[in-house]
């Protein structure tokens, strides 16, 4: 599952919420995720700075900012 969670910024925009839901439907009985699902949704899909477009980096070149660091 948190495999499933750490690649949702390959999906295209429009494909992450619905991921996204489609993960944290799956049912948890572990609070370290519970938070980690709530700290994503919160902070990332239903932001008010950050949109799904933001976080996506589908098709993109360079994906890190090790270009960046480098």
């Amino acid at each position: 599952m948190l495999r499933k969670l750490l690649a949702l910024p390959l999906l295209l925009a429009e494909h992450i919420q619905p991921a996204f839901t489609g993960i944290s439907s799956a049912g948890v009985a572990d609070d370290a995720v519970d938070q980690l699902l709530t700290y994503v949704s919160s902070t990332w899909l239903d932001s008010t700075v950050w949109s799904a477009e933001n976080l996506s980096v589908y098709g993109q070149h360079v994906r890190t900012n090790n270009d960046v660091e480098g």
